[in-house]
């Protein structure tokens, strides 16, 4: 890039969002968050950070941990968000773009 041109950063209007909300996100990790047998089974817990990006149309893809928690944990956490309805995209002058997004999926052994 040249000197002389100017970069104008252009904020985003809104973030991408699960349908319905943190309340119904809550609600489907809670509901589709497959605890694996064997890892419940060897009391093996934990938080997985995963990262996504969700296209302009609001499909998830490039799905991947950033966070381990282990083997089972990770993909179980994967699996959750590959299963995922479409989300409802960022804005930037309001067309709607491409964003990524870090979600922690927690297993706790109740």
């Amino acid at each position: 890039m040249a000197t002389d041109e100017v970069v104008a950063y252009v904020a985003m209007n809104n973030t991408a969002f699960f349908p319905g909300g943190p309340l119904a996100l809550k609600a489907y990790l809670k509901q589709t968050a497959l605890y694996p047998a064997q890892a419940r089974k060897s009391m093996q817990e934990g938080t997985v950070l995963v990262q996504f990006r969700i296209g302009a149309g609001g499909e998830l893809s490039e799905i991947q941990v950033v966070r381990s928690a282990g083997t089972l944990l990770d993909r179980a956490a994967i699996q959750t968000i590959a299963q995922m309805p479409k989300w409802h995209p960022a804005h930037r002058s309001g067309m709607a773009v491409s964003s990524l997004m870090i979600l922690p999926i927690t297993f706790r052994i109740d």
